[in-house]
């Protein structure tokens, strides 16, 4: 396994330099900033030149004699850099596990590149809870337990939405010409969440206890779900973040929790009580009394709730979007014109294919002419909206609906309806063309 000093200081920070990057790129769709906000815009930027400042440090810690003081130098900038990030997440206009995941893994960086390492470890361990959390959500879905449709996995594999167009070729061909195929991914259906919830907590108590044996194998089994991920659906900068705190829980030392060093002994009680109230949200933020009772801690914990992925929300009826740019700004479409997963997808954030959410909230909604005071899933859902017509005005959107079909082991797809975009915020102009009736979902 690579130095594990090389992944907090190179691997880490480029990944962290490259979303960045990203952020910058599609930053009018995904902030509240206005376009002439020049000092916010600057800040927004900030993160970017100061890990591009970091890279250059480490270039000169290379060929200068004094390293020590130029490693202080970087560690600095680095840490600082991490800060901007945690701050900047404040503006953004959603929250998605690929924003989650960041945060956390700024955090550790931070904690551990300043030799708090029991700290980083404690923080890292938020991506096992995540992952807790995704197999449980599954357990209760009818598409991978064993009582229901047991069509989990193949769905996923033929998501119009995230999977690549080559695994949902071949899953569908051979799903439909193959009877044991069939059988084999309905096994691998029902064990799936099983695998993510033991892999997390057998990681957990092995590395905890010190079983490295058995830190080992949980280690595999974690690494290679989210290797699986990546061929499958690229998934872009969540499968680098979540390899990353992975790694980080796995590989990180851990010391005596009971130090003599007031400084250290807060920060480790910080982080505990940070990953106690974060595995309440995670685990149990459906819960009405804990959602109210942690109300207030939501913000601290980087507004996390139960993971979903993957289950009925994301499979089921899923709309997605084509948009037909009338000045496109830089900005790629991440779907076709099918409405399936387009190229752009990889190695990209989720900026543009997050954006079927809230266009999903404003298509069914306006496809049903409901005066809904109300009509999003959230308030930020609305103003994702509102900047779509800010950052694209007059261009016209495309929607589609894919339903999962069992007997050709794929979806169908269809155009339910299209819209034109106003040249202003007001959804009273809106002006939706329908052409085909639209299905529930589960949103």
């Amino acid at each position: 396994m690579l130095d594990i000093n090389i992944i907090f200081k190179i691997i880490a920070p480029l990944i962290l330099w490259l979303k960045t990057r990203d952020d910058i790129t599609y930053k009018d769709l995904i902030t509240i900033f206005k376009p002439n906000d020049k000092f916010r815009n600057l800040i927004w930027q900030s993160q970017f030149y100061f890990l591009t400042l970091y890279f250059f440090l480490k270039v000169l810690e290379i060929f200068h004699k004094n390293t020590s003081l130029i490693n202080k130098y970087s560690i600095f900038i680095l840490t600082l850099s991490c800060l901007i990030g945690l701050i900047k997440r404040r503006y953004k206009l959603y929250n998605s596990i690929e924003e989650i995941y960041e945060a956390c893994s700024e955090l550790v960086i931070i904690l551990y590149i300043n030799n708090f390492s029991n700290a980083a470890w404690i923080i890292s361990i938020s991506v096992l809870f995540t992952s807790i959390s995704a197999g449980i959500s599954k357990v209760k879905s009818k598409l991978w337990s064993h009582n229901g449709s047991r069509s989990g996995l193949i769905q996923y594999l033929t998501l119009p939405s995230v999977s690549r167009k080559f695994i949902r070729n071949y899953s569908s061909i051979y799903y439909k010409k193959y009877k044991f195929v069939k059988v084999i991914l309905q096994i691998i259906t029902i064990f799936t969440p099983w695998i993510q919830i033991i892999s997390a907590i057998g990681l957990l108590l092995a590395k905890f206890l010190g079983l490295i044996l058995l830190s080992k194998i949980f280690f595999f089994f974690q690494i290679s779900f989210i290797f699986l991920l990546y061929i499958i659906s690229d998934l872009s900068w969540i499968t680098s973040f979540y390899s990353f705190l992975i790694i980080s829980v796995f590989s990180i030392n851990l010391e005596n929790f009971f130090s003599y060093n007031i400084l250290i002994n807060s920060i480790n009680l910080v982080c505990f009580i940070f990953i106690f109230i974060f595995t309440l949200r995670v685990l149990f933020g459906n819960n009405k009394f804990l959602k109210r009772s942690l109300a207030s801690y939501s913000s601290l914990t980087f507004d996390v709730v139960p993971f979903k992925m993957f289950t009925e929300v994301h499979m089921t009826n899923l709309i997605t979007y084509f948009i037909k740019f009338e000045e496109s700004k830089g900005l790629k479409n991440h779907f076709d014109k099918k409405g399936y997963r387009n190229q752009n997808q990889n190695h990209s954030s989720r900026h543009m294919q997050a954006l079927m959410y809230p266009l999903c909230d404003l298509c069914i909604n306006l496809y049903r002419d409901e005066n809904s005071s109300s009509p999003y899933k959230s308030k930020l859902h609305k103003k994702q909206c509102q900047k779509i017509i800010e950052v694209f005005p007059l261009s016209e959107i495309i929607f589609f609906q894919h339903r999962f079909s069992e007997k050709k082991g794929c979806y169908d797809s269809k155009i339910i309806a299209k819209l034109k975009i106003p040249r202003e915020i007001d959804s009273s102009k809106y002006n939706l063309e329908k052409y085909n009736t639209i299905l529930e979902t589960s949103r």
